[in-house]
C-alpha cells in the first residue's frame, strides 16, 4: 500500500503552545494536529482511508460535507473527500470530550468546504 506524505502539516511546538494554552500535557506534545494529504486519485484516497481506519479502531461515523468520515478512539476525527483525506486532532482533549468534538467537527466541516 503506498501512503502519501502529508501535503501541509501544522506543528504548534516550535510556537510553545503548551504554556499559551494553560494546558497539562507531555512536553514536546502539539496541542493541534492538522494533516492533509493528496492522494492520486478517489479511489486510491478511498482505499487508503479504510485500511488506515483499521488502526484507529474503534470508530464512530460522522456525517458531514465529504465522503466518508470518523472520530478515532481518542477523538481526533479524519476525513476524506475526492482525493483529499485529512485528519484534525486536538491533545489534550479537555474534560468535555462532546464540545471538543464538536468543535473539531465543525473545523472539518470548514475545511471540507474549501475543497
Amino acid at each position: 500500500m503506498r501512503i502519501s506524505a502529508p501535503l501541509y502539516e501544522v506543528d504548534y511546538r516550535i510556537l510553545n503552545l503548551e504554556h499559551a494554552a494553560g494546558r497539562a500535557q507531555a512536553p514536546g506534545t502539539p496541542p493541534f494536529a492538522f494533516r492533509v494529504y493528496v492522494d492520486p486519485s478517489t479511489a486510491v484516497a478511498k482505499d487508503t482511508f479504510t485500511k488506515l481506519s483499521a488502526f484507529y479502531a474503534p470508530n464512530k461515523p460522522v456525517a458531514g460535507n465529504w465522503d466518508i468520515a470518523y472520530l478515532d478512539a481518542h477523538h481526533a476525527i479524519h476525513v476524506q473527500k475526492g482525493k483529499v483525506r485529512y485528519y484534525l486532532n486536538l491533545n489534550p482533549i479537555g474534560t468535555d470530550a462532546a464540545k471538543a468534538e464538536k468543535q473539531l467537527i465543525t473545523l472539518a466541516t470548514w475545511v471540507a468546504g474549501q475543497l
